[in-house]
């Protein structure tokens, strides 16, 4: 009798063990892939731009403004700082302002990395605690775009008929005619041409508010430069108009271009615009 009672109380405790050994099934909605852990610190960058193929993220070279994101509150008695590296130099650690999960700071970024590597990445390091004694807990790397995208906007004008007074204005990045240049472009090597537009408004600089006033006509696209204004009763010869062109890439480098076109009362008669912007030329059809 006391050996069948030894015996149960064998089998009686290696039952509660095998049970703490079960596997759980786990509850509604705590399927496969669930539970995996969210990234500790996320980074962004004013403006920065992502590319859907590659998958790497451009900034440019600008004094820009650097958040970083916590999946958990920071505590109160620690600091967070930012430093970014490139193959040539480092800024130092860079403290941030903020309280919680969230923390910022605008960094010039030239003058942190002494000048702009174009198209080279460069690495941004997070640390929470103290400059001293704290250890990186994350980075991420960023390609900086310094350059502005190349183009040549070439445009040319000409008459709609025999006996009508209105004009055919035409651009293109493409070379036409006999135009004196030596290159043609609309390109950007590092992150890729956002977009262009052309406005145009009758009437010069001064007469014409580019706010409020309608214009004349309106185009815009990516590359290459193409479009013509057709002809428009508010196009004709022997008149002036105001021209304006934005041309950026993906991270906001790029330039605005303000100009006026003089036409005689059957040609193109000239343009007033700065020599430093990238018009290269412009022909008469």
């Amino acid at each position: 009798m006391k050996k069948l009672l030894l015996v149960l109380l064998i089998v009686a405790l290696a039952s509660f063990l095998f049970a703490g050994c079960l596997p759980v099934t786990p509850s509604e909605g705590e399927g496969e892939g669930e539970g995996e852990p969210e990234p500790a610190v996320t980074i962004t960058v004013e403006d920065e731009y992502l590319d859907p193929v590659s998958g790497d993220i451009y900034i440019r070279c600008d004094d820009l403004l650097f958040t970083v994101t916590f999946a958990e509150a920071v505590a109160a008695d620690q600091d967070v700082w930012i430093k970014l590296t490139d193959g040539k130099g480092e800024s130092g650690w860079i403290p941030t302002s903020g309280t919680g999960t969230e923390f910022t700071t605008t960094i010039p970024v030239g003058c942190a990395l002494e000048g702009c590597p174009d198209c080279e990445p460069i690495c941004i390091e997070v640390m929470v605690g103290d400059v001293c004694c704290s250890e990186t807990i994350y980075h991420e790397v960023r390609i900086v775009d310094s350059k502005d995208p190349l183009v040549a906007l070439y445009l040319t004008v000409e008459d709609c008929g025999p006996c009508d007074d209105m004009a055919n204005i035409s651009f293109t990045s493409s070379k036409i005619g006999e135009c004196d240049v030596e290159d043609t472009c609309c390109d950007d090597d590092c992150s890729g041409v956002a977009g262009w537009t052309v406005t145009t408004w009758a009437g010069r600089e001064k007469e014409v508010n580019t706010e409020c006033d309608t214009p004349c006509y309106e185009a815009s696209g990516v590359c290459p430069i193409e479009g013509s204004t057709g002809c428009l009763d508010c196009l004709v010869f022997d008149a002036v108009y105001w021209v304006e062109v934005t041309f950026y890439d993906n991270v906001g480098n790029g330039s605005e271009w303000d100009f006026e076109i003089e036409l005689d009362e059957d040609s193109f008669v000239g343009f007033d615009t700065d020599e430093s912007i990238r018009i290269i030329d412009m022909c008469d059809a």
